[in-house]
């Protein structure tokens, strides 16, 4: 691509900081630099005319993790540790909450559910065994009772073959395209410069700065970029630990007959689902089948696919006649 000399020399050089990506991350981002210091001349770049990994994929919760998935992770952390990221994961849902609107992206305080099947009874129990440890701790953080028995739920809902269910008073909903289109403007409205519709192949590092090296042979000329991709990090940072895992999703046409409102968790949070309005969004089951759904590739397949059909099908509104609208898959890290 030719450029011309006003493009060259306004358009795509002479910026302090090139975010890549325009996600949740890279907006946010943006906006926080530029609050910290409106000199700053940002650019956020983005291959899409809006954000294709997660940020307008995913499912629309505002969450911090079930009792039983931060149990889970104390597979592989300390208890303190797991605390430490359940406040960031807090402390950034109440600062993006500062950042927009709440009306405008349908943001629904409904609370959260955690479904135990009778099969999951020993998993129950030990949520109960941690239920005051949480509490206790995310009481300093959160607020009272983060976590509590629910007992009735399954019967309130509809649901078959749930045994138990915990509640979590401060968990949401949202719809994120609306949230992503709050933070562009809210962007846009500090002077950040958003590119859109460039792929971003490589960043070179130079001397005084560095060159994010676009399609077409491109090049936008910064002081520093930041990478806010995600699941798609390690394609411009190779030495980055990041894996990629794609999680699938369906929607259905609407069901009136659902009884559900609020955001669902099941199977220590490998499977979630929500309300949209009088239509039922599920996704996950990536454990069903790991290997295959560690990828940054998009797609849809029939093994996590049939298997978000039978739990809705089974234990959400068994007895109910649904049919599929959409499915599809994001890509998260």
């Amino acid at each position: 691509m030719e450029l011309s000399y006003w493009e060259k020399t306004s358009a795509y050089a002479n910026y302090d900081v090139i975010i890549v990506g325009s996600g949740i991350v890279g907006l946010s981002t943006s906006i926080f630099l530029k609050k910290i210091n409106p000199d700053l001349n940002v650019c956020v770049v983005d291959r899409g005319h809006i954000p294709t990994g997660a940020s307008t994929k995913n499912a629309g919760f505002a969450c911090f993790g079930s009792l039983s998935e931060l149990i889970d992770d104390e597979q592989s952390m300390q208890p303190n540790e797991v605390i430490e990221l359940v406040e960031k994961r807090w402390r950034g849902l109440q600062l993006l909450k500062q950042l927009v609107n709440k009306d405008t992206i349908e943001y629904e305080n409904n609370g959260g559910y955690e479904l135990f099947t009778e099969q999951d009874e020993l998993l129950y129990r030990n949520c109960l065994d941690r239920m005051d440890f949480y509490n206790s701790e995310l009481n300093k953080i959160i607020g009272e009772n983060v976590y509590s028995e629910y007992e009735g739920a399954a019967k309130h809902f509809g649901f078959n073959n749930v045994s138990h269910v915990i509640y979590n008073d401060y968990e949401a909903q949202l719809n994120p395209v609306l949230l992503i289109k709050e933070l562009s403007s809210h962007a846009s409205s500090l002077g950040v410069t958003l590119l859109n519709g460039l792929n971003v192949d490589a960043i070179q590092k130079l001397k005084n700065g560095v060159e994010v090296i676009c399609n077409d042979n491109l090049i936008i000329k910064g002081r520093i970029a930041t990478v806010c991709t995600n699941g798609f990090a390690e394609k411009l940072l190779p030495n980055l630990n990041v894996e990629a895992h794609r999680a699938q999703v369906l929607i259905t046409y609407p069901v009136p007959q659902h009884k559900l409102k609020g955001v669902f968790h099941y199977d220590k949070g490998y499977y979630y689902f929500r309300n949209i309005g009088e239509r039922i969004l599920i996704g996950g089951a990536r454990n069903a089948d790991f290997d295959k759904e560690q990828t940054d590739s998009f797609g849809i397949t029939d093994t996590i696919q049939n298997k978000l059909e039978s739990l809705l099908k089974e234990t959400i509104i068994p007895g109910i006649p649904f049919t599929v609208d959409q499915r599809w898959s994001g890509i998260m890290g």
